[in-house]
């Protein structure tokens, strides 16, 4: 929302300066004074206060928006980095890991007695007798 009201408020400014350009040359065409400044000021003043007003209520909510955005994109930085964690912790890869030093050298010892059953036996490979 700030950022529309950030992006919206100068557009309305410049409106304003338009209007304001519009209504001196109409009271210049219809008075028909070229060279009295009286008839420009009005306008000149209503062009230039619009303006200031649009500047007045960007500038501070462009500013809002941008600390706020800053904040959102810590924030989710810090999610994704937990998240990162979070995977990591419940990986198959990471639990293999972390069984395998909870054990420590008690299973590296008894496994390197016994033969190694994790594997099914080889099967025997076929041989070309066809000669």
């Amino acid at each position: 929302m700030l950022n529309g009201v950030s992006t919206l408020c100068p557009l309305i400014g410049l409106l304003g300066t338009v209007v304001g350009m519009i209504r001196a040359f109409n009271d210049i065409a219809t008075a028909g004074a070229m060279g009295q400044t009286e008839t420009l000021a009005n306008g000149i003043a209503l062009a230039l206060l619009t303006t200031a007003a649009g500047l007045f209520i960007a500038i501070p909510a462009m500013a809002g928006y941008l600390v706020m955005a800053g904040r959102v994109d810590s924030l989710v930085m810090e999610m994704d980095s937990i998240g990162q964690d979070l995977v990591h912790l419940v990986s198959a890869e990471s639990l293999r890991d972390r069984g395998m030093s909870q054990t420590g050298v008690s299973q590296q010892t008894a496994s390197s007695t016994q033969p190694d059953t994790s594997l099914p036996p080889a099967a025997p490979t076929p041989t070309n007798e066809s000669s």
